[in-house]
């Protein structure tokens, strides 16, 4: 994901641009928005800040915030959809001074946002009773970019949260703001967090929430030698990814580990399974799923079961670059190669959910060698598997322009692709579910 944003959305069409500025609309042919999570101290995501990306731009364009938010909240309610970005959490909108007095956050599910006001504000007796009306409507109101005590004190009382950057502000001006904080009962959120060590540096001052790359990337920790549960797990992977594909000895290993039981056979009875007949046994269980099937649950619940709650957010996101993945290849007619693919997006957090170098991981797994070159990022790995990941990587961050470059030499559009991402979305969400 990307870092903290100003704005969020996509410009779409010609909303406002004679008022709100002079930048080129982009076409409405295609709504994108990215989104950035925001997690409590347990590592649960409480919601996600919606964030600003141009289609025809690496990098966003932050110079016109008004327009950015208009288009933002219109994609997002009229296009996508507001529960289909937010998963049902809460959602973080960038709000320009201007936009604020306007009163277009009305638009936005009082219970279900929080309005960021982007630049410093100067105190005045208009803003704070503009934010009393926010708050009292049910709106959360939060302070993005707080940097000195002196600018902001006086609106303490009158917001819920402020975002402090976790390293761009000077030690002695942030616990002074984190003191200020704490004591006017404003809760703190951290940006900008790229590893643990800050995380637990902002913890311990008093931060509840965060955000940064930390959450939404891998994140390289230190080796560490695996338990005996998690060789199991390293070899059911092994064994299901075999040409052979003993069941006899895959159902073996999964009787010997309680959990995989469990998980095995809760899974198809599941409703979504749409299996009419109970499974009992985890023969009968095998023998109705097949391989290709079986492969991919294998990949799934083994990083469900060794994932720990630093890397759930992580977890969810790798689920998405699977399905992106998956869908992509078969776009591009690489129908044989779905499930490789999918593996590449799934396995893509391995190194932070198992805590061991990448390099180390792949070769116990028994994947293609062309997957693992991906995921190593190997400069002899095969071009077109190579592109696909790096088209779902830009579809995360946000960089609509590196999508629609890629998409001239492939058999997809950008909209299908961004498309075709969001729908992974979905489908990530009910597995999570």
């Amino acid at each position: 994901m990307p870092e903290s944003g100003k704005g969020g959305g996509v410009t779409e069409g010609n909303t406002n641009a004679k008022e709100w500025g002079t930048a080129e609309p982009v076409t409405a042919l295609t709504a994108l928005v990215a989104r950035q999570p925001i997690l409590d101290t347990a590592g649960q995501t409480i919601g996600y800040e919606l964030l600003f990306r141009a289609a025809h731009e690496q990098q966003s364009n932050y110079n016109d915030g008004n327009q950015a938010t208009l288009a933002t909240i219109a994609n997002s309610l009229l296009a996508i959809g507001f529960d289909r970005l937010t998963d049902g959490k809460v959602a973080f909108v960038n709000m320009t001074g201007q936009l604020l007095d306007k009163e277009i956050y009305h638009v936005l599910p009082p219970q279900r946002t929080v309005i960021e006001l982007l630049e410093a504000p100067a105190v005045s007796d208009d803003l704070i009773a503009t934010c009393q009306q926010a708050r009292a409507m049910g709106y959360k109101v939060a302070l993005d970019d707080v940097i000195e005590l002196a600018d902001v004190g006086p609106l303490f009382p009158h917001v819920d949260i402020i975002k402090v950057d976790c390293l761009g502000v000077q030690d002695e001006k942030r616990r002074a703001l984190y003191a200020a904080a704490r004591e006017r009962g404003v809760s703190i959120l951290a940006e900008k967090v790229e590893s643990l060590r800050e995380k637990q540096e902002c913890e311990a001052l008093g931060a509840r929430y965060f955000q940064g790359y930390y959450f939404a990337k891998p994140v390289i920790l230190e080796g560490r030698r695996l338990a005996g549960s998690e060789l199991d797990i390293l070899q059911l992977m092994k064994a299901v990814n075999d040409e052979a594909c003993d069941f006899d000895y895959i159902g073996k290993l999964i009787k010997h580990n309680a959990v995989l039981s469990y998980q095995f056979l809760r899974y198809l009875n599941s409703a979504a399974m749409g299996i009419r007949r109970q499974v009992t046994s985890i023969k009968q269980g095998l023998t109705l799923l097949g391989r290709n099937p079986l492969r991919k649950w294998v990949m799934l619940l083994s990083l469900t079961c060794l994932s720990r709650a630093q890397a759930r957010q992580l977890l969810l996101n790798c689920v998405v670059r699977a399905r992106a993945c998956e869908k992509l290849a078969a776009g591009e007619g690489l129908v044989d190669r779905q499930l490789d693919c999918f593996f590449i997006g799934l396995l893509s957090g391995f190194e932070a959910v198992m805590g061991m170098p990448l390099a180390q991981l792949l070769p116990q797994t028994g994947l293609a060698q062309d997957v693992q070159e991906v995921l190593l990022g190997e400069p002899q790995a095969s071009f077109e598997l190579s592109r696909l990941w790096s088209v779902v990587q830009a579809c995360e961050q946000g960089d609509w322009g590196t999508v629609m470059e890629s998409s001239l030499g492939m058999h997809q559009s950008q909209s299908d692709i961004a498309m075709g991402y969001y729908e992974a979305m979905d489908w990530a969400n009910q597995v999570a579910g």
